[in-house]
């Protein structure tokens, strides 16, 4: 069963934040979004941006509206998963050589009950 994180605009935004080691000057220059208004949405009291501001900043962290308002997403073809625990597994595994990519393959399929 999957981990699901809190669902909300500033949980899902403050995660990919921190996920992509952004600050929130660094994702307001992205964004084209003021720096106070990111804070806004951040703080305490959780307000929503505008849908035109939401795109600009989903896209500046390269994620969809919808994983941002509610943790996933179903647009096709997107190259990140909706689990941050298998984005950084991606990210890992990127770095790794050949060889320990073969290694690591092994070892999931054990964990599946099937041959390496």
């Amino acid at each position: 069963m999957p981990y699901y994180y809190p669902v909300g605009f500033k949980q899902n935004l403050r995660e990919e934040l921190n996920f992509q080691d952004l600050t929130v000057k660094e994702l307001a220059v992205r964004a084209e979004v003021a720096k106070g208004a990111l804070e806004m949405y951040l703080g305490v009291r959780e307000s929503m941006p505008p849908a035109d501001a939401a795109v600009r900043i989903a896209k500046a962290l390269g994620v969809t509206v919808e994983y941002l308002v509610n943790g996933e997403d179903t647009e096709p073809g997107k190259k990140y998963a909706a689990s941050r625990e298998a984005r950084k597994l991606h990210q890992f595994i990127e770095k790794l050589d050949n060889t320990r990519c073969k290694a690591l393959l092994g070892l999931i399929r054990v964990f599946q009950g099937r041959e390496p």
